[in-house]
Parts: structure tokens; C-alpha cells; sequence
């Protein structure tokens, strides 16, 4: 199959990003690591899905890495979610506090 060496290559490239990177979180380089070699598993050993699926009760191997992924990604999404919320927050804060500084003539204010 074509496909394979295309997706481990893909795969591979999303690993060595993640591992690349210095400010990762505790959990998003274990859960990188994992998910990228079930997914090299799985890219050469499709068979092994089907039999997975089964156990399961699913069809096929690819509805269920089709529903695994919408999980990833709703995990993702509200990590993301919870993220921009504390940096927003953070901003917030922030800004007050500036604007603080200034009113009481601690600071300069910008030009």
C-alpha cells in the first residue's frame, strides 16, 4: 500500500515536532508518543484494527480510529478552550493592574 509509508511519515513528523518543542505540557508528550505509535501499529498492522473494532462492537477498524479521533479531538478542543480562558483572564488581570499603576502615577503611561 501506498498509503503507509505517506502516513508514518506524517506520524513521525508530528512526533519529532512535539518532542522538539521545549514548553510541552506533563501529559501532551506521553499522549503524542502514544497515540503516534498506536497509529504507526495500526498504519502497518490494519488487520489488528478490524479484530480490535470487533471486541468492541464496531464494524470496522476505521470507524473506530474515525471515532477515536473525534474523542482526540474533543479533548483537544476543550483543552484549547480552557487554555484561551486563563490567558484571557490572565490579560485581564493584568490590564487592571496597569491601569492602576498609571491612575496612581507609578508608571508613565504609554504615547
Amino acid at each position: 500500500m501506498i498509503i503507509q509509508p505517506i502516513l508514518s511519515v506524517l506520524l513521525l513528523g508530528i512526533l519529532f515536532f512535539v518532542l522538539i518543542q521545549h514548553h510541552t505540557g506533563r501529559l501532551l508528550r506521553p499522549a503524542v508518543i502514544i497515540v503516534v505509535a498506536t497509529g504507526l501499529f495500526f498504519t502497518w498492522v490494519p488487520g489488528f484494527s478490524n479484530k480490535v473494532a470487533n471486541c468492541l462492537g464496531i464494524g470496522r477498524g476505521a470507524d473506530l480510529i474515525f471515532y477515536i479521533w473525534i474523542v482526540l479531538s474533543m479533548l483537544a478542543l476543550a483543552s484549547l478552550y480552557i487554555t484561551f480562558n486563563k490567558q484571557e483572564r490572565q490579560i485581564t488581570h493584568l490590564t487592571r493592574a496597569l491601569a492602576l499603576h498609571q491612575a496612581q502615577g507609578k508608571i508613565a503611561p504609554e504615547k
